[in-house]
């Protein structure tokens, strides 16, 4: 059971496969040889028979690369997290590798309607930032919405479905999402889902929480960057007191509350101190998610005049070369916003007053001349 993850036993999923395109998955992080667009024949094709297999073997299954990654680095992985509670609820289902029972794990994607222009975002998962990078002129994918668990597969096969992620955009800003929770209340299959939302929590209000209230269970996992301030200027269009406001809702009416955080250059530095607010207003802290695009604000990106700023717990993941300039991509995303990173975060002056961070190729000499750079 070593290097067992229940996911491919019970989800659907979807990622987006190195060729670019959009592919049905057993987890969001999963890497495929094939794209899978066909849900009616996904659930037990070649690739993911075979990765049943591996793991029943005690084998690191191939395609799981970033869990073995984290594993090895000492940072709770997706897999570990998402077996602490539901390997042992599914466990009789290992007797197969060719399951003859439906998900009972399905995730449904709303679209990317988004009410925010988050620094860290893709155009594909945001309208906002879509807009935003068209501006800046910078390359921006698309992904097809269609390849996805859809609400008519997710009603069809309601009586097997325990637990229903639903992740946007924001699925509170778009309709479809309310739609499908009032049909599953309708037919009275929400008092056998749990129902897991990924939320801003920016579009809050009583008729929400009603339709909440009448599943099994509810976890919201709000997407909190940083405190105050911070969490504004990471996510422009958000505003501190309407958030902290809607948790403080949510929490009087005992909706299960996370934090969803994505680590990057622009929020090392305030993480232990977002820790610690989650801790002093009951909200459970999430583990937090390494930033994979854009590029520029991975965390191991973070330039070397900040390592010294970075809480001892978090060092773990500034680790590895750098590969891209952050600082020319946060200076055009504050010139389109009008504003200031060193308003927000003072310590970014120091980065701003060596004028040598301005291109990549100053990173790999210092590598070359000092090897001092970010091991």
């Amino acid at each position: 059971m070593k290097n067992i993850c229940i996911l491919p036993w019970i989800a659907i999923d979807r990622n987006r496969h190195k060729t670019g395109k959009v592919s049905l998955s057993p987890c969001c992080i999963w890497k495929s040889k094939k794209t899978y667009t066909d849900i009616k024949t996904f659930w037990n094709n070649e690739e993911l028979v075979n990765l049943r297999k591996e793991m029943l073997a005690g084998k690191r299954a191939s395609g799981c690369d970033l869990c073995w990654k984290n594993e090895d680095a000492g940072i709770e992985s997706m897999r570990q997290a998402v077996n602490k509670g539901r390997l042992e609820k599914y466990k009789n289902r290992l007797s197969e590798t060719k399951l003859s029972v439906a998900p009972a794990q399905l995730k449904f994607t709303v679209g990317k309607e988004c009410n925010l222009s988050c620094r860290m975002c893709l155009p594909q998962w945001s309208s906002k930032v879509q807009k935003v990078w068209e501006v800046l002129g910078r390359k921006s994918e698309t992904e097809d919405d269609s390849i996805s668990v859809n609400p008519e597969y997710i009603l069809t096969n309601r009586k097997h479905v325990q637990f229903l992620d639903i992740i946007g955009g924001e699925p509170f800003y778009h309709k479809k999402a309310k739609n499908l929770l009032r049909e599953l209340i309708r037919t009275r299959d929400s008092e056998h889902i749990t129902v897991h939302i990924t939320t801003n929590a920016t579009r809050i209000d009583l008729d929400t929480i009603s339709l909440l209230k009448q599943f099994e269970d509810v976890i919201l996992s709000i997407s909190i960057d940083g405190v105050g301030k911070l969490q504004e200027y990471i996510r422009p269009g958000s505003d501190w007191n309407t958030l902290t406001k809607n948790i403080k809702l949510l929490r009087q009416h005992k909706i299960s509350l996370q934090t969803v955080s994505t680590i990057g250059v622009l929020n090392i530095l305030g993480l232990q101190e977002l820790e610690d607010w989650c801790q002093t207003n009951g909200i459970h802290w999430g583990q937090p998610g390494l930033i994979e695009r854009p590029l520029e604000l991975q965390p191991h990106n973070l330039p070397y005049q900040l390592h010294k700023f970075v809480p001892e717990k978090y060092k773990k993941y500034i680790t590895g070369k750098a590969t891209h300039d952050p600082v020319n991509f946060v200076r055009e995303l504050d010139r389109y916003w009008k504003t200031d990173i060193t308003q927000v975060i003072p310590q970014w002056k120091d980065v701003f007053d060596n004028l040598h961070w301005q291109n990549i190729d100053y990173l790999k000499k210092i590598d070359r001349e000092t090897e001092q750079y970010v091991r």
